[in-house]
């Protein structure tokens, strides 16, 4: 039976989560704190991880880090109260699977878990060939909360991470070179004049 850990410090999410993820083929366990998730982490071997970015006493992005370096083939999604492009840009270029944003929709979050749970499973699967190997005051660059927005905010961290060139295209007025900036700001270059 899979089994899903929710961290997060908000009762009202763990509780949401655990009625609607738990039923005979999921195991929902939580904690409220990010010293509880990382012993459960541990101890009950999840196969998702539902945690909350912004936790109490620890960051949700370094109890992702802990969680990643013990196991990095467990799918973590990343639960924002926002879908600020900092913290969601942040998350993908840590290795997140992906992210949801409060209120959760409970749909989205069904099918993310989904697809989660089929990722870890296929993990497990044995490979029979090798494979080859600050713009705004409050300091994001890019708003919105639209799915389509969220799209871009995957695109750009997952882009930014890698060492390629990037064709950024769309008609007059549709943010290209906010898109610009914003993955020089997430690169390793971001030290360097931006061209």
């Amino acid at each position: 039976m899979p089994k899903i850990l929710v961290i997060d410090d908000d009762r009202s999410i763990t509780h949401l989560v655990q009625r609607v993820l738990s039923d005979d083929e999921h195991q929902v366990v939580t904690a409220s704190t990010a010293d509880a998730g990382l012993e459960l982490a541990r101890d009950a071997e999840p196969d998702v991880v539902l945690l909350d970015i912004m936790l109490p006493k620890m960051s949700g992005l370094e109890v992702f880090q802990r969680i990643h370096a013990a196991d990095r083939r467990v799918p973590v999604i990343f639960i924002t109260s926002g879908a600020g492009s900092e913290s969601a840009i942040e998350a993908i270029q840590l290795g997140a699977y992906d992210y949801v944003a409060k209120p959760l929709d409970v749909e989205e979050l069904r099918r993310l878990v989904a697809q989660a749970l089929e990722t870890r499973r296929m993990m497990r699967v044995p490979v029979a060939l090798a494979v080859q190997e600050e713009a705004a005051e409050n300091g994001e660059l890019i708003v919105g909360r639209s799915p389509r927005m969220l799209d871009v905010f995957k695109a750009i961290g997952r882009a930014a991470s890698q060492d390629v060139t990037v064709l950024i295209r769309g008609e007059s007025g549709t943010g290209k070179e906010l898109v610009a900036r914003a993955l020089y700001h997430f690169s390793h270059r971001r030290d360097k004049p931006f061209m």
